[in-house]
């Protein structure tokens, strides 16, 4: 009998695949029941309704005082306090607030109108008991709603985010009705106003009696001061002495800052009276709550099962086409569907904002279209037989001498460069400034281009019995370590375990996946702690770091993911131009025709996801973001037959050179979970250096032999 958890603990992933398609007919089956019930059951939930209010933060301005009161703080030295600063209740916390209970009870008393049935109810009696249920909660008996319930039913509808860049507030209600979702976005406004009108005000009146108290106690000071410097200068002296003079300049130094000090704490309590005298608006609407009667797309669930059950069904064809996973197709949704689920798991024990699982559904419509491509070519590549054609391995041994030697070369001279700038930059070593400097543009910039195809080219030869490799290999590594992207560090490395992985020389597996999450952990480790540690004495270097870096590194790999969910929940309203898609291409001919202006596709718009800001929006998020449908599916179709073109020509070459260069852009997709790589100049520069490096080892060994 067969025996599925033996047969799988005696292979690896590739070989499970196998399996899979051994007995495809059982999982189809399988599969199809499942999503058979997944649409059987999310077809019976009611129809979801959203609304939005867009405000912009008071609290962020400048206090609007009233000029006398102005000119009096002015006049005595006092500074006007900084919200951002003096003022500990900021938007930032606004969804705390709606979450709290205090705010909940006073919500649910508030009445919404119900159109259809032309009667108005509290909201607390709007969710027991005009709430449509799936059929299938039919059959239980239902328990009363307690007020506990009530107050999590109405959280989980409710959402704020905040974004600090900008100062605007987005408040969203979803409910089954779209004319109440419309009135709750509103009284949920409403009720902020009040609940942080209450607070402002308290927080007033407390200032307020503290600086009455302290005045009093000012004022009495300033007395006595002012009565013993009278008495003193009142005494008659025919002589005055010196110590009768310092006495003097004593007693008036300490009446003046007694005077200095009952005018500050005066001007505190004025300031504290005029705060408490002012109607004070937390918040101000720029774009009212609107009705929208398109239902909400479905849940969560539904949308992770379809996507998965997609990515089954498109992996199935692959390897069918092509005998391996290490497709184009298969190299962009895989690390995407990991990174997706990490996110999502990181998500409830960290800072990280809430997902938008909507984003899922322009990475679901993507994937098909970038897979369609390859059932052309797979089918081509079948009739010429070169489809399962694998890489001569026993021709390419190791890498020549002199290669290795130009390698340790090149990484020297960017230790003398290094050297000379530290005496010279003004600059701190670390900073991005400094990596800028050093090699971003220019000559430096070209070398270490050429550093990152060395550095693939070497390191598919290292292996345990050639690890004296490692040496040359972390010369011509050094060049990217200085710049401190870490993506032109990670997408080499990924470039040499594809190929490891497609030659048989590594195999993929749960502990391969583990030992790339810890290594790219402590590549983040040199990044933010280790190198901007050398050479300055104050850098910090203990356990408070590390988690600073582990923050780091958490916002690094959910940025993409959450930066695009982020700015789709948003509305995805800064739409950029098509042609920044295609920047390398347009800026080399700008160059040939002497035209100086060079387009920059990074995106200038950050969003905070929780940890820290992000302009990343992942693969498909990008050509969103870039196009429109008819120029998505253009863009999608274009990069995908790239590709496969390129891995045609590597499977019918055969040659070493050929294989990196289509898995340098594997690895470009691969890291489509963060950001388009695409549009950066490294997509010509790599494959010309590393085509370069084949022509140039090959001449030499022609003229060896002869």
């Amino acid at each position: 009998m067969w025996n599925l958890k033996e047969e799988l603990t005696k292979r690896n992933i590739i070989e499970v695949f196998r399996l899979l398609v051994k007995y495809r007919i059982r999982i189809i089956l399988f599969i199809c029941g499942i999503l058979f019930l997944t649409i059987l059951v999310v077809s019976s939930l009611p129809n979801q309704y959203s609304s939005k209010e867009i405000a912009i933060s008071e609290d962020l301005q400048p206090l609007d005082l009233p000029a006398d009161i102005e000119m009096m703080m002015s006049f005595v030295g006092i500074e006007i306090p900084n919200p951002q600063i003096d003022n500990a209740f900021t938007a930032d916390i606004y969804s705390e607030v709606i979450k709290s209970s205090a705010f909940a009870d006073s919500l649910l008393l508030r009445k919404v109108e119900l159109l259809e049935e032309g009667v108005n109810v509290t909201i607390s009696e709007y969710l027991s008991d005009y709430q449509k249920q799936p059929w299938w909660k039919t059959f239980f008996v239902e328990k009363k709603v307690s007020s506990a319930d009530l107050r999590e039913l109405l959280t989980e509808h409710l959402k704020v985010n905040f974004d600090e860049k900008s100062g605007l507030i987005y408040i969203y209600a979803t409910m089954q009705d779209p004319y109440v979702a419309k009135q709750v976005v509103t009284l949920i406004s409403e009720e902020l106003q009040n609940f942080l009108h209450r607070y402002h005000a308290k927080k007033a009146l407390l200032a307020y009696d503290f600086y009455s108290k302290e005045e009093n106690k000012a004022l009495v000071r300033y007395k006595n001061a002012q009565s013993a410097y009278s008495k003193r200068v009142a005494i008659p002296q025919n002589v005055v002495t010196q110590s009768a003079r310092n006495e003097i300049e004593y007693l008036q130094k300490e009446m003046d800052n007694a005077y200095a000090a009952y005018q500050y704490i005066l001007g505190r309590k004025l300031g504290a009276k005029s705060k408490l005298q002012e109607n004070i608006m937390s918040f101000a609407v720029i774009s009212p709550a609107v009705i929208d009667l398109t239902p909400q797309i479905p849940n969560s669930a539904f949308i992770l099962v379809v996507f998965l059950l997609e990515l089954a069904i498109i992996a199935y064809l692959e390897y069918a086409a092509w005998h391996t996973l290490y497709t184009p197709v298969f190299c962009l949704a895989l690390p995407y569907t990991l990174v997706l689920f990490l996110t999502l798991a990181f998500i409830p024990f960290t800072d990280l904002i809430s997902f938008y699982y909507p984003s899922v559904l322009i990475w679901i419509a993507g994937l098909p279209l970038f897979a369609l491509p390859s059932l052309f070519f797979g089918w081509s590549m079948t009739k010429l037989g070169c489809a399962n054609r694998p890489l001569n391995v026993q021709r390419w041994q190791a890498p020549p001498f002199y290669v290795l030697l130009f390698s340790i070369g090149l990484g020297m001279l960017f230790i003398l460069r290094l050297y000379k700038m530290l005496h010279s930059s003004t600059e701190m070593f670390g900073t991005e400034e400094f990596s800028n400097e050093l090699c971003e543009r220019g000559l430096w910039g070209h070398l270490r281009i050429l550093g990152i195809a060395l550095m693939i080219y070497i390191g598919y030869f290292v292996s345990r019995k050639k690890w004296l490799l490692l040496v040359p290999l972390f010369f011509v590594m050094l060049p990217s370590l200085l710049y401190m992207v870490k993506g032109w560090l990670i997408i080499p490395i990924i470039t040499i375990l594809l190929l490891k992985l497609y030659t048989g020389t590594i195999q993929l597996s749960v502990k391969l996946l583990f030992v790339m999450f810890v290594s790219a952990f402590f590549l983040f480790l040199i990044v933010y702690m280790l190198l901007p540690a050398i050479g300055n004495d104050q850098a910090q270097t203990d356990a408070r770091m590390v988690n600073q870096v582990w923050n780091k590194f958490v916002h690094y790999l959910t940025s993409g993911t959450l930066g695009f969910s982020y700015d789709l929940e948003l509305g995805a309203a800064d739409r950029e131009d098509f042609k920044y898609l295609f920047s390398p291409f347009i800026n080399i001919f700008n160059l040939i025709i002497g035209n100086s202006n060079m387009l920059n596709p990074i995106p200038s718009k950050f969003l905070n996801t929780g940890l820290d800001y992000t302009n990343t929006r992942t693969f498909f998020g990008t050509l969103y973001l870039h196009c429109d449908a008819i120029e998505f599916v253009i863009c999608t179709l274009g990069y995908s037959a790239f590709s496969y073109v390129i891995m045609c020509y590597a499977k019918i070459k055969g040659d070493l050179y050929s294989y990196l260069v289509y898995f340098f852009y594997a690895g470009l997709f691969a890291l489509g979970w963060f950001e388009f790589y695409m549009w950066h100049l490294y997509i010509i520069e790599v494959p010309v250096f590393l085509f370069l490096i084949g022509f140039g080892v090959n001449y030499v060994r022609k003229f060896q032999y002869k």
